[in-house]
């Protein structure tokens, strides 16, 4: 699936798993230098789409600049 096409909840579901993998205790250092950047990437991607449907929900619900419709 696309980056694009992930849902929030699937974003949520991965950022989980990486917090999983470095909990590990023997997870080799470059092995969690890799994972914690995916995790950042993933927290950045999320948090946008966040910022985005709130943003939506604002315009919609009147709170928001209308000339976004």
């Amino acid at each position: 699936m696309s980056e694009e096409k992930k849902t929030i909840a699937e974003r949520l579901d991965e950022i989980d798993g990486v917090v999983k993998k470095l909990e590990n205790e023997d997870l080799p250092l470059e092995e969690a230098l890799k994972a914690f950047e995916e995790g950042i990437a993933l927290v950045r991607e999320t948090n946008a789409k966040l910022t985005e449907a709130e943003t939506r929900l604002k315009t919609l619900t009147g709170e928001g600049n209308p000339d976004e419709l």
